[in-house]
């Protein structure tokens, strides 16, 4: 047997929605219903309590009525007032009865239908008749004298059983004492309350159990000892919220000790790699073992374009802050981070790993902070220079066994679990930025084991070739979309190496590899303990890269070693940037091209969807704060912000359609490009604009310059507008890397 939990969300009937859209009283979809869920209850009461679920958003009446199959045709009805953060009410929310025309589907999957909305403000009955019911009480407030009303009150057969006659009623609050007529009523009742004015009816619904009203406040117990029959605790489930006629999302129903019912954003967990190239990780073509972002693909989507800005200092700032770092600026001067957006809307911040940009984790919203600054620092020590904190003090290196890769998920674990302890109902949102597959590599030796040998028979060229194949089998490429971009030219063929050369190679390629699986390892780590706090099912987890494989050769020190900084070289970072063209830095395909995973089991139910609209870090801040329900502010702090260059990808989540505005831009030093309508105009190293139909030719292999010389001008004429609206500054990059022999 199961118990339905179903909100609606009545707006002011001040004739616009919420989303500042005109209402019209006949479309009953402009009523916000919060749709159908499940909760667990347990035998006696309910006490619930809604987490800035409109964070202030909405201006009118909510309603939630609590339905159970123990009783065919019957419903239970419980007034209540929308409540902020942490309990307290927002302004301007009453409470309020149900809104009338309502009926009951008794079906599994059945929801409320509204037949019809009718509007107060006809009759004069507009937003300020606020009706509210406690303690046997109906109370209403006029703003105009003498309104002519008459009331009749009916049980739950609809049987009359009191009409009060039509009058006058004074300007201000009129309270009329109800309780009296419940005395012979038996619970649960479902009684009707009519108020006619002019002809018009509006009917609104009562419950009276055992001569007592439920109390209004959603933080009280609502005594339901009627529902104990059987002990049915049927499971969590979510409540879909929709604003006007475009539905936001759904928020899942969490459910806590006593039968508690919390109406919960998301956990959002937020994981971005360092340097992990496009085809590395299984579920976008990779050998490396990766089956815990292998089950996230599986069970959530991914993209098939999704862009960052090409090198790690870039895309972070666009990440964090949601603006171009053009504008921004390093130290995101002029925006704010998604720390920040996501502790004024309610959340507990963490942050963990490489912070990267100017400023602290800790003055930009994190709550608490495991971070360091460097760019690259070693897997197996803590160096001086690095600038390790925890929660803004230094951190020492203990004694005994210590890998950064793992002591990142070690923070992330220790932080949730502290933060869950202190604030159960407090959603959370961890920003976990690993430093690996970044230089210098450093794995453990027993992921090192399982690669060895793997790549030295393959080398470079067959491996492009194996995850290329792969990924036309996982469904991610077609041949007419994509071709195997060709060998850059100043790497050799494989088969032209030594054989010590190739040893070495496969070496450092199972040390890069052993980094990646270690990755993978931590996923399901921290899975696993949000599973244990009872957090997963309500968690959205998205994964990304900064940007693709890096090129260079430092070979500084002995690989592998606390004392060694070494890098793969171009050779096998274009086999990590499979089917694309060059490296990080670069703004071609293989600079920009990151994997991107969602996962959001509440939510996303298109499981291993290969989502084809494209994507980009400056969607991310966007996404977040819909999810949080925090509206970005024109300022902050005192300072305006600038408009965020990014869209929210939420509706993508949800399965719904997402039109793209038009053009993307990315720049680093003399690399630039803009994507617009399925054409990339592109450059590398200050050498001429090349032009791609990324539609028929992902991996930038034909170029149509020369052919296509309209085309051509007019990206060239969105790229200038670009470059002179930001301040746009080219600078040599240095030569394109190539193959250092060892």
């Amino acid at each position: 047997m199961s118990c339905r939990l179903c909100f609606y969300f009545h707006p002011p009937s001040a004739g616009r929605t919420a989303e500042g859209g005109l209402l019209d009283d006949n479309r009953p979809d402009q009523v916000m219903p919060l749709s159908t869920g499940r909760a667990n209850l347990n035998k006696d009461s309910v006490a619930t309590q809604i987490c800035s679920a409109s964070r202030g958003l909405f201006r009118g009446f909510l309603v939630f009525c609590l339905s159970s199959t123990l009783y065919s045709q019957e419903v239970i009805d419980i007034t209540g007032r929308l409540v902020g953060e942490m309990g307290l009410p927002l302004a301007n929310c009453t409470v309020s009865l149900p809104p009338s025309s309502m009926t009951m589907n008794t079906a599994e999957n059945g929801a409320f239908n509204f037949k019809g909305v009718t509007s107060l403000s006809k009759s004069g009955l507009n937003k300020d008749f606020n009706p509210t019911f406690s303690k046997g009480r109906f109370s209403f407030t006029l703003h105009s004298p003498d309104v002519v009303l008459g009331i009749d009150v009916y049980d739950v057969k609809g049987v009359l059983i009191h009409s009060f006659p039509k009058k006058a009623y004074p300007q201000g609050v009129t309270q009329i004492n109800l309780e009296p007529l419940f005395k012979n009523q038996t619970a649960p009742a479902l009684n009707l309350l009519n108020i006619n004015r002019g002809g018009e009816n509006f009917t609104y619904k009562l419950f009276v159990h055992e001569q007592r009203v439920i109390p209004a406040k959603l933080s009280d117990a609502a005594d339901i000892s009627a529902l104990k029959k059987s002990g049915a605790k049927p499971q969590a489930d979510y409540l879909q919220v929709a604003c006007g006629t475009h539905p936001v999302r759904r928020i899942p129903i969490q459910s806590a000790n006593m039968g508690d019912i919390t109406i919960a954003r998301p956990n959002i967990v937020l994981i971005l790699t360092d340097d992990l190239g496009y085809s590395d990780i299984g579920s976008y073509g990779g050998e490396i073992e990766t089956p815990q972002l292998d089950k996230l693909a599986s069970e959530g989507i991914r993209f098939r374009q999704f862009y960052n800005m090409g090198i790690c200092f870039t895309t972070r700032t666009n990440l964090l802050s949601g603006v171009d770092w053009h504008t921004a600026g390093m130290g995101i001067d002029r925006g704010i981070t998604f720390g920040q957006a996501m502790k004024a809307a309610g959340y507990s911040t963490l942050m963990v790993g490489k912070w990267h940009v100017d400023g602290t984790p800790q003055a930009r919203g994190f709550d608490r902070v495991f971070s360091y600054k460097t760019g690259a620092p070693n897997s197996l020590r803590v160096r001086s220079e690095d600038g390790f904190h925890v929660d803004g003090k230094p951190y020492t290196q203990p004694n005994g066994d210590w890998y950064l890769t793992d002591v990142h998920t070690d923070f992330a674990v220790k932080f949730m679990q502290e933060e869950k302890a202190k604030a159960p109902h407090k959603p959370m949102f961890l920003y976990l930025a690993f430093n690996a597959p970044h230089n210098p590599l450093v794995a453990l030796p027993e992921d090192v084991a399982k690669y060895r040998g793997k790549y030295l028979k393959k080398g470079w060229d067959v491996l492009r070739e194996e995850r290329f194949q792969r990924q036309l089998d996982l469904g991610l490429f077609t041949r007419s979309q994509v071709t195997l971009s060709p060998r850059t030219g100043n790497i050799p063929a494989w088969n032209t190496l030594s054989p010590s050369q190739q040893d070495n190679e496969d070496h450092v390629m199972a040390v890069y590899a052993g980094m990646v699986d270690r990755v993978d390892q931590n996923i399901g780590r921290l899975k696993a303990k949000l599973e244990e706090l009872k957090m997963l099912d309500n968690t959205l987890i998205l994964f990304l890269s900064d940007n693709g494989a890096d090129p260079f050769s430092a070979r500084g020190g002995q690989l592998n070693t606390a004392n060694s900084n070494w890098q793969r070289g171009a050779a096998m970072a274009n086999a990590s940037n499979s089917p694309f063209r060059l490296y990080k830095r670069n703004v071609h395909q293989g600079g920009i091209s990151t994997p991107f995973i969602a996962w959001w089991p509440r939510v996303i139910h298109r499981k291993g969807e290969i989502v084809d609209h494209p994507g980009h870090v400056n969607d991310v801040m966007p996404s977040l704060i819909e999810l949080a329900n925090w509206k970005y502010p024109d300022s902050f702090n005192g300072k305006s912000l600038p408009k965020l260059d990014g869209m929210s990808l939420v509706p993508l989540f949800e399965g719904k359609p997402l039109p793209r505005p038009d053009g993307l831009y990315f720049h680093f030093a003399d690399h630039m490009a803009v994507i617009s309508d399925g054409w990339k105009l592109v450059r590398a190293y200050g050498q001429p604009f090349e032009l791609y139909h990324l539609e028929t030719d992902l991996a930038e292999t034909r170029n149509l310059i020369k052919t296509e010389p309209a085309k051509a001008e007019a990206l060239t004429r969105k790229w200038n507008a670009f470059a002179s609206e930001r301040k746009v500054k080219s600078s040599n990059a240095g030569p394109l890397p190539g193959y250092v022999k060892f």
